[in-house]
């Protein structure tokens, strides 16, 4: 097998690495006050023409920004949450007066539901969770042990 061999391109080497002013601390041992100042004047001159590119880029990013905005996405690529723009899916967490549990045992006193029945009651009661799989929290919440749930059946529970 042939061995592989890598061309490698050199660039042709400036003034300033040959050693002209601006060049390695040697020559700036070397170099007359003239040559220096020289060198500190186009340093600065480059740096103010950085400093006019760089606030044309920032008015352009901006533009983009306020443009992005008007889309409903935020700069970092997420979106914008309907309840206020919280981070994460589902936006800011709603609070509600009662807890879980106490929601569900209100709506289920006396009654024999199901897992989506009981789910969909405590939403109807005006509880508000951002879960897309609230039935499953609901789940959870009666696999708990909590004195105030009884299973009826497979997939059946009641409040005593």
């Amino acid at each position: 097998m042939a061995k592989r061999t890598s061309k490698r391109t050199t660039k042709k080497s400036s003034k300033k690495a040959q050693g002209g002013p601006g060049g390695s601390a040697a020559t700036l041992d070397t170099a007359s006050v003239a040559e220096l100042e020289r060198a500190l004047a186009e340093r600065k001159r480059g740096s103010e023409k950085l400093l006019r590119r760089r606030g044309r880029v920032v008015e352009q990013l901006a533009e983009i920004d306020a443009e992005l905005a008007e889309l409903g996405i935020r700069p970092d690529g997420g979106t914008v949450a309907a309840f206020g723009g919280g981070g994460g899916r589902g936006g800011r967490r709603p609070r509600n007066d009662k807890t879980l549990p106490e929601a569900m045992a209100e709506v289920m006193k006396g009654k024999e539901l199901r897992v989506k029945e009981i789910a969909e009651a405590v939403l109807a009661s005006g509880y508000q969770s951002n879960s897309a799989n609230f039935t499953t929290i609901v789940s959870q919440a009666l696999g708990r042990e909590d004195k105030r749930f009884k299973k009826i059946s497979r997939g059946v529970y009641t409040a005593k």
